[in-house]
C-alpha cells in the first residue's frame, strides 16, 4: 500500500512540474537588460496624493520613484 502511494505522489509531482516547466517556455522572458516594450506596459498605479507604502509592481525593466518635491506637516 505504501508504495502504491508513494509511487502516485511520485508520477503526480513529475507531471505537475512538467506541465509548470512547458508553460513557461512558452512566456516572453523579460528581464533588466531586456524591459517590457513601451506598447505592452501596465498602466502606472501612482500611490498619490497619500503617503503609503503599497505592493505595487512595474513592468520588468523599469522603475517607478515617487518622491516629494516640497512637504508640508504640523
Amino acid at each position: 500500500m505504501t508504495h502504491h502511494y508513494s509511487f502516485s505522489i511520485l508520477v503526480l509531482s513529475a507531471f505537475l512540474i512538467s506541465f509548470t516547466c512547458s508553460a513557461q517556455e512558452h512566456t516572453k522572458k523579460y528581464t533588466l537588460f531586456n524591459p517590457v516594450p513601451k506598447s505592452q506596459m501596465r498602466e502606472m498605479e501612482t500611490d498619490r496624493p497619500d503617503v503609503t507604502e503599497s505592493p505595487y509592481t512595474v513592468d520588468a525593466g523599469h522603475i517607478q520613484y515617487e518622491t516629494d518635491a516640497v512637504r508640508f506637516t504640523r
